[in-house]
């Protein structure tokens, strides 16, 4: 190991005894606090919630070719 990684290592061995242990069992939660995992809640929670222009629900409800809609979806993008 080389001198800067045991340096490293010590500090993290430091940093790690500074935490308060106890013996309470853990609980697994998930995003949402639903009792069960959802994978649609799990993707809201990594991305947040961002408003989305009108435009976009215009593009992907319309009947054009799905090839067309992701060009103008890429036109659209590139603002």
């Amino acid at each position: 190991m080389s001198v800067e990684a045991y340096d490293q290592y010590q500090i993290m061995i430091s940093d790690l005894d500074q935490f308060q242990r106890d013996n309470a069992r853990d609980i697994w939660s998930y995003a949402g606090g639903s009792a069960s995992f959802m994978a649609s809640q799990a993707y809201s929670h990594l991305l947040g919630s961002t408003p989305m222009p009108p435009v976009y629900n215009w593009l992907w409800d319309s009947n054009c070719l799905p090839k067309r809609k992701v060009f103008f979806w890429l036109v659209l993008k590139d603002n």
